[in-house]
């Protein structure tokens, strides 16, 4: 019997776009809890939804900002977290073969962002928290069904680090997140 990793292909692409007009694009990283987090809640034995979304300043890796840190597969989250927010649009399409999970997320230096300002990672959070993306927008937890006791990373991406300053809403941080679930 095959393993349900050789069956389903899971990968994504992170657009960031920065009020500045600098865009940075790239393939993501998915994390191993997160990985194991999904195949609960697929399985049942849990509930909850790829829900929130993380940044932070501790995006480098032998002092360069723009190189990721290569454990990001064992990632438990950021290595210097400064906000997380409950994502604000998240959308699913399928065309057959590959099931499509869209992620949308302005970040703004009017949010409680801390004294950082160069922001240079970022994470997908899976966990027990708003309507449940892989069942719909409007989806409710089934109550009978125990929900996720922690929030875990799914997705992880370093990235050039992008100004975001404290008490100031006219800098942001634009987060297009894609991520891919393709039959094998």
């Amino acid at each position: 019997m095959m393993a349900l990793s050789e069956k389903i292909k899971v990968h994504g692409k992170i657009r960031l776009e920065h009020s500045s007009g600098k865009v940075w694009e790239s393939n993501n990283f998915v994390v191993n809890l997160g990985v194991q987090q999904a195949g609960e809640i697929l399985g049942g034995s849990t509930s909850g939804s790829i829900y929130r979304i993380a940044i932070g300043d501790g995006g480098m890796s032998g002092g360069s900002r723009i190189l990721p840190d290569d454990t990001w597969y064992l990632k438990t989250g950021l290595m210097s977290p400064a906000y997380s927010n409950d994502i604000t649009t998240r959308t699913v399409s399928h065309d057959g073969q590959t099931t499509s999970l869209y992620f949308t997320h302005v970040f703004t230096g009017g949010e409680n962002i801390t004294a950082t300002t160069m922001m240079s990672e970022m994470c997908l959070i899976i966990g027990y928290g708003s309507a449940g993306v892989l069942a719909g927008n409007n989806a409710t937890i089934m109550p009978n069904v125990p929900a996720v006791s922690e929030n875990f990373p799914f997705a992880y991406r370093t990235f050039e680090a992008l100004s975001l300053a404290p008490g100031d809403p006219t800098e942001t941080i634009t987060v297009h997140w894609t991520i891919l679930l393709e039959n094998g």
